[in-house]
């Protein structure tokens, strides 16, 4: 019932954020909903975008996900992609648009227009059980969509479910001296092609959620992804077949990512060393010397995107052909 609130009392906060990571954020909630539904959730950003914002993530992030609730009560299979894009607000000087694209979403058409009617308490607590089920978050999703001075729509898309746009305001960060600052940083354009030549890529990683999604991810980007559960079934694994690309989880039973590494390098030669990427939530310096120190060529963020593994899977094979040619 507390969805229920009458949403124009509220006030839209002002707050600086990190749009990267109010996103990871809604992602990693559905992780495990996206392997027990057999989902790939995708996020990807059309253009640079900037890395802090102010506005009110609390609602931003609970309009994602009410939106994709919904849609993952309704779809079984297949992908539900987010996409991004910013642009200067033409009407509002000095403030940014962030516009929202969920596609995929198994919404039924003939329950669309009853989503984003009013919702009140009449009717009963079954019928409000009914909208519910019906998808009654994506109705508190336009209230709060209205909220911070944005409009949502809905289409369905015939065999490709439904497509839900919407867009809020922002400002950027830069604006408010007292917000804090952190570096420079860009988001990745999102076009992709299928790559040329696939990389063989060997996922490490004992979490089954984890490593489902990382071989889907791979594998949407145009690549071959194989698993090992542990450092030990790596070792064994990389003894029978070569891979061009290590995707090493730090923390696993048996055998841990660092030892693992430290193994995989003693045992390699020159011409047939892999890149080695570690997978970890720890971002401090300490940790990063540890890994560079046990031979590992760069490091990966969790939770892992679409496009922070799309980002690294390119700058690993620069890298390398920038290597190949000093030869």
């Amino acid at each position: 019932m507390n969805n229920l609130r009458d949403f124009s009392k509220c006030k839209a906060a002002r707050e600086p954020f990190s749009l990267r990571e109010t996103l990871d954020t809604v992602v990693k909630s559905f992780q495990a909903r996206m392997l027990a539904r057999n989902v790939l959730l995708c996020v990807r950003f059309l253009g640079p975008a900037p890395e802090r914002l102010v506005g009110d993530a609390g609602k931003l992030k609970q309009i994602l996900l009410n939106i994709v609730g919904d849609a993952m009560k309704c779809t079984e299979g297949g992908d539900v992609d987010i996409t991004v894009k910013t642009s200067e607000a033409e009407a509002s000087p000095g403030e940014i648009r962030l516009e929202f694209t969920i596609a995929g979403a198994g919404l039924p058409s003939d329950k669309l227009r009853s989503l984003l009617e009013p919702v009140t308490q009449t009717g009963g607590s079954s019928s409000l059980l009914k909208r519910q089920d019906a998808g009654f978050g994506l109705a508190a999703a336009k209230r709060l969509v209205n909220l911070l001075g944005g409009e949502m729509s809905i289409q369905p898309t015939p065999g490709a479910g439904t497509t839900i746009r919407f867009h809020v305001r922002a400002e950027p960060a830069e604006a408010h001296p007292s917000s804090p600052q952190t570096r420079a940083a860009r988001f990745p354009g999102s076009a992709r092609q299928t790559p040329d030549h696939p990389l063989r890529i060997l996922v490490v990683e004992d979490n089954v959620v984890n490593l489902t999604v990382a071989k889907r991810f791979i594998e949407r980007i145009g690549h071959q992804a194989a698993t090992a559960e542990n450092g030990q079934d790596a070792l064994d694994m990389l003894s029978e077949a070569h891979y061009d690309l290590i995707l090493m989880d730090v923390q696993m039973p048996i055998m841990d990512g660092v030892e693992a590494t430290r193994r995989i390098r003693a045992g390699e030669t020159l011409n047939s060393r892999a890149p080695i990427v570690a997978m970890t939530a720890h971002t401090l310096e300490d940790d990063r010397d540890r890994f560079l120190e046990a031979g590992m060529d760069d490091y990966l963020p969790k939770p892992m995107s679409l496009n922070s593994l799309d980002e690294l899977i390119q700058r690993i094979a620069a890298r390398e052909s920038a290597a190949r040619e000093k030869v």
